[in-house]
This record gives C-alpha cells, structure tokens and sequence, in this order.
C-alpha cells in the first residue's frame, strides 16, 4: 500500500462521511417542515 493510496482512500471515506450526513440533515429538515 503507498500512502498516497491511504491518503486518498481516507479523503474519500471522509468526504463520503460528510455527504451522507449532509443527506441526512437534508431529510431531517424536510420531515420537521412537513410535521410543522
């Protein structure tokens, strides 16, 4: 394994991380509005 390899696969896996939880937020937002 090179560590450019690692550092890559980290990056992603994080960025990956924040889009889900982006998503999530997203849907969280759009359940409370229709509950309002």
């Amino acid at each position: 394994m090179h560590v450019g390899r690692i550092h890559t696969v980290l990056v992603a896996s994080i960025s990956l991380e924040k889009e889900s939880l982006g998503n999530w937020v997203r849907v969280k937002k759009l359940s409370f509005e229709q509950i309002i």
